[in-house]
C-alpha cells in the first residue's frame, strides 16, 4: 500500500489535475504499479533509496520531458492518424526550447502533411516546428516557443551504462503521461548504436528518456524488443546534436 500511495502521490503532483486519480484504476496504472514492486523486490537493496531516486525523477526530470502528438493529415486534409510518443528538451535558446523525438513519428506518404504538438508535464500544449532529421539515427529534433513556461533541459550522462545497471524511462508509457518505469541494461549492439534493456515498454514510450541512477540521460527509446524498450546510445544522441549544430552553421 505504502509504495501504491507513493505512485498516486507522484501522478497527481505531476499530472496538474486532482481528478487524473480515476486513471489510476486501469490496468495499466496496475501494470506499473506491479513493476514498482518487482523493482524493490528483485533489482535494488534499498527500499528507501528507491523512493528517494523516483521522487527526484519526478521533482528533477519530469519537467524536461514532453508527450508527443503527431496529426496526420491527406492531401484533402483530411485527419488520417494521430500518433503518440514522447520527447526529450535537450537544450534551449531564449523562449525556444529544442527537443528530441523518434523520427519514425513523423513519417508520411507523399501529399500528407503532418502537425506535431508537445505537451509538458503540467498539460500546457505548444505547436512544434520540425526542424532537424538526421540521416544516420532515428532521430528528428523539433522546436517550441514557450514565453510563459520555463523548462529544464536534460542533463546528460558522462558515460555509458554497464550490462546489469539499473535504469528508469520516464515519459507517456501505456497510456499514462508522466509516468516512470524501470529496469535493467541487458545487452549490446554497438554497431547499431543500440542498447537492450528489461522494461517492460510500447510504442507511446518511443522518444521517452532513459536516465541513469544519476539521473543522467543514457539514451532515448526507439524500438521494442518482444515488450521491452531498446534505446539508442548517448552517443548516437550525441552525434545527432552536432549534425544538427553544424547544419545550422553553414
Amino acid at each position: 500500500m505504502k509504495r501504491l500511495i507513493l505512485i498516486i502521490g507522484l501522478i497527481l503532483l505531476l499530472s496538474g489535475c486532482g481528478m487524473y486519480i480515476g486513471e489510476e484504476k486501469s490496468e495499466d496504472f496496475q501494470y506499473l504499479s506491479n513493476q514498482y514492486d518487482a523493482y524493490i523486490d528483485h533489482d535494488i537493496s534499498e527500499e528507501e533509496q528507491f523512493y528517494q531516486l523516483i521522487n527526484d525523477a519526478m521533482i528533477k526530470v519530469m519537467p524536461s520531458i514532453v508527450k508527443i502528438e503527431v496529426s496526420v493529415f491527406s492531401n484533402l486534409n483530411i485527419l488520417v492518424e494521430t500518433r503518440i510518443s514522447s520527447g526529450v528538451i535537450f537544450d534551449h535558446v531564449d523562449d525556444e526550447y529544442f527537443i528530441l523525438i523518434d523520427q519514425n513519428q513523423t513519417n508520411k506518404l507523399i501529399g500528407q502533411k503532418v502537425i506535431i504538438s508537445a505537451i509538458d508535464y503540467m498539460n500546457n500544449t505548444h505547436l512544434a516546428t520540425q526542424i532537424y532529421d538526421d540521416l544516420i539515427e532515428p532521430i528528428t529534433i523539433i522546436s517550441i516557443t514557450s514565453k510563459y513556461y520555463h523548462y529544464d533541459m536534460i542533463d546528460m550522462a558522462t558515460y555509458a551504462p554497464k550490462i546489469g545497471e539499473p535504469v528508469l524511462l520516464l515519459g507517456n508509457h501505456y497510456k499514462i503521461q508522466n509516468a516512470t518505469s524501470m529496469g535493467l541494461i541487458t545487452n549490446y549492439r554497438s554497431d547499431l548504436n543500440l542498447i537492450y534493456t528489461s522494461i517492460p515498454s510500447d510504442e507511446l514510450s518511443h522518444g521517452g528518456a532513459i536516465m541513469n541512477s544519476q539521473l543522467q540521460l543514457v539514451g532515448l527509446q526507439t524500438e521494442l524488443l518482444e515488450g521491452k524498450s531498446v534505446i539508442i546510445t548517448l552517443d548516437a544522441i550525441t552525434n545527432v546534436i552536432t549534425n544538427y549544430h553544424q547544419l545550422e552553421r553553414k
